[in-house]
């Protein structure tokens, strides 16, 4: 099974973006439709809807940094709504209960500004 990453030239894409952007995205759309057309079938919609919403926040957000932002932001969530899931394939066997896994710790007290001496 070859990676997807196979043959692929970093500073090549960024030279063509530089270059000729409409060639780019071009390409991009391409290569992005050759990479989900190599999913398991089943995977295939929901990676088609992945890339509607990325290309979506990116025409939203004129800015690159923006949309980046963005993306990260989505990936971040996507990543901790799935950690229970992802923490259950890696452990299996270690079924933990929110109060198992929980932490003490020590409540202090603070007096509202007015009564501190």
């Amino acid at each position: 099974m070859h990676s997807i990453t196979e043959g692929f030239d970093f500073d090549e894409w960024v030279e063509l973006a530089k270059d000729d952007p409409a060639t780019f995205e071009k390409r991009r759309t391409e290569w992005l439709e050759a990479a989900i057309q190599k999913a398991p079938e089943d995977n295939k919609t929901r990676l088609r809807g992945l890339q509607f919403q990325i290309d979506m926040v990116r025409e939203k957000n004129k800015h690159p940094l923006g949309a980046c932002m963005k993306l990260s932001s989505m990936m971040l969530e996507s990543m901790y709504r799935e950690a229970p899931l992802i923490a259950e394939i890696l452990e299996p066997d270690e079924k933990k209960s929110s109060a198992q896994s929980a932490r003490s710790a020590e409540v202090i007290a603070f007096c509202p500004r007015n009564e501190q001496a």
